[in-house]
């Protein structure tokens, strides 16, 4: 089978870590993966064979003449590194990992090899409000590039920003539902919520602060929260449990081990994600935590948000409105009052709809056919310029 080299930011980073899975998981199935990056993680897997090679940072500046500059890009001298990556394992097609990707592949997309970009998050949002940015994703599209992207909200988002819908593909992020053992259990009494993620703006960790808040003071709803994460917004969140007097109440543990986190989120009455749109623009994928929640038997709250609304089974009753700590705490309400019955049966519908849409084999699936489909378009254009 041909080889595939896919070229990320920081190599092995646990942010980056799942766009690690599909390479890996792909390889069982005949696709040879080769690896590049700007940077490698001290967590990065070191049995990872062959190594990446490490790229030389490409730096742009906003311009008023964008397709001259991806084109000084494009035909630019190639980085020794990528040379030698693309000489070494000669790869049918390059896939790039988040939107500044495509800086690197801008020179091989310009030599005739197929490239692919996967979008995952503020690549399809904060970026998309930068005009050169947007430029820059034409110009690729334009050239042939294709743009896998995560959810229906997000391949939205790149058509209305100029990109031909023909160059976009849904792929979905996807988890291996073995992992996650399926064990659902009754409610707890009284109420336990998690929070899980960084403490970042576009995951509002306050609004699930406030809506515990609500439920105990206005719903007369005994309930706790957990939240597992760090990140920027610590301090804050900390003063603001302190200061709205819920210190008894809610927890923060920072981040701590996977085994830890999946202890909590089984004696959990739900999983809590309350997604904004941050300030900057900055939006979610689709994410994984909550589908590996939702594997486990763990029902999630999240907002209308999005990508993850398609992350729930359709028609869920545990959406809320996003920036309304009201809403959420309406819907955590609800799902403290669900009988057995009830609860039980949006477990079982959040593990279906996790193996049957969100599974890494299928993600990998949906890859392996991309692949297919851009180099079938090659040798099609290769034939064609030969007989012309």
């Amino acid at each position: 089978m041909p080889q595939i080299l896919h070229v990320y930011n920081v190599f092995g980073s646990g942010t980056e870590r799942a766009w690690l899975d599909y390479p890996l998981t792909l390889e069982e199935s005949g696709w040879q993966p080769a690896f590049a990056c700007e940077a490698m993680a001290t967590e990065a897997p070191s049995h990872i064979d062959p190594r990446p090679v490490v790229l030389r940072r490409i730096e742009v500046k906003p311009t008023h003449d964008v397709a001259a500059q991806m084109q000084a890009i494009a035909e630019g001298p190639l980085d020794p590194a990528m040379e030698y990556a693309i000489d070494t394992h000669r790869p049918a097609v390059v896939h790039g990992h988040f939107g500044p990707r495509m800086l690197h592949l801008a020179p091989l997309l310009q030599r005739g090899l197929p490239c692919v970009v996967s979008l995952y998050g503020y690549d399809a949002s904060r970026l998309l409000r930068d005009v050169t940015w947007l430029a820059r994703y034409r110009w690729f599209a334009q050239r042939g590039g294709v743009f896998a992207v995560l959810s229906r909200h997000m391949r939205d988002r790149l058509i209305a920003a100029g990109v031909p819908e023909s160059q976009t593909r849904i792929i979905h992020l996807g988890v291996d539902p073995e992992q996650w053992q399926f064990k659902p259990r009754a409610a707890p009494q009284p109420a336990k919520f998690v929070f899980l993620g960084r403490l970042t703006a576009k995951k509002a960790p306050m609004d699930a602060v406030r809506a515990v808040q609500i439920l105990n003071r206005d719903h007369g709803v005994e309930a706790y929260l957990d939240i597992v994460g760090d990140g920027p917004l610590r301090d804050e969140v900390r003063e603001g449990v302190e200061q709205a007097g819920l210190s008894s109440r809610v927890r923060l543990h920072g981040a701590i081990p996977r085994e830890y986190v999946g202890s909590l989120l089984r004696n959990a009455t739900a999983m809590v994600l309350p997604s904004v749109i941050a300030a900057d623009g900055d939006c979610e994928g689709t994410p994984v935590a909550l589908m590996e929640a939702q594997a486990m038997g763990v029902n999630c709250i999240t907002t209308r948000h999005a990508g993850n609304p398609e992350v729930l089974p359709p028609n869920s009753p545990m959406l809320a409105e996003e920036n309304n700590p009201q809403d959420l705490a309406e819907v955590m309400r609800r799902v403290v009052a669900m009988s057995a019955d009830e609860y039980y049966k949006h477990q079982r519908l959040g593990r279906a709809w996790i193996e049957s849409q969100f599974s890494l084999r299928q993600t990998c699936a949906a890859y392996a056919r991309l692949y297919e489909q851009l180099m079938a378009r090659t040798h099609r254009d290769a034939t064609r310029g030969v007989a012309a």
